[in-house]
């Protein structure tokens, strides 16, 4: 599918080396393999929904789902965009950004994770500013 069929496939946000869009189908297993490679201590659950824990194929089919319904649900009054992440052209994670009645209420949410290799970098920083710099600026 493309930006002409759906145009939030065309969105970039860049920030340097770092460029944030919207993950494709053809995108998602490479985001599931950087998931699958750690993005918090085992030990921990940093996240209010444990979907990290989930065992194959029950993972794959719930982050391809995530992925989906986002696409599937969005209208003006009610957005949630999973942006992928990449600095340097390498894939590190994913920012989302949220709102249900942005123009009235001008509130958002946001979410992200980060591959643990490249946690300590300042790159989540970076992703949450660019999110935010997109929802109240542009």
């Amino acid at each position: 599918m493309d930006a002409c069929i759906w145009p939030p496939f065309g969105l970039r946000i860049r920030s340097g080396d770092l460029e944030m869009r919207l993950a494709q189908d053809d995108d998602l297993p490479g985001l599931i393999a950087l998931a699958q490679q750690g993005i918090h201590d085992p030990r921990e659950m940093p996240f209010a929904v444990e979907w990290t824990d989930q065992p194959s194929p029950a993972f794959e089919l719930a982050f391809v789902r995530y992925h989906w319904s986002s696409r599937a649900t969005l209208t003006p009054e009610h957005w949630m965009l999973p942006f992928m992440v990449s600095v340097g052209g390498a894939l590190v994670g994913v920012q989302d950004i949220r709102a249900d009645h942005f123009g009235e209420l001008g509130c958002i949410e946001s979410g992200s994770w980060l591959v643990q290799s490249r946690q300590g970098q300042g790159i989540g920083t970076r992703m949450r500013e660019a999110g935010l710099a997109f929802a109240f600026d542009h």
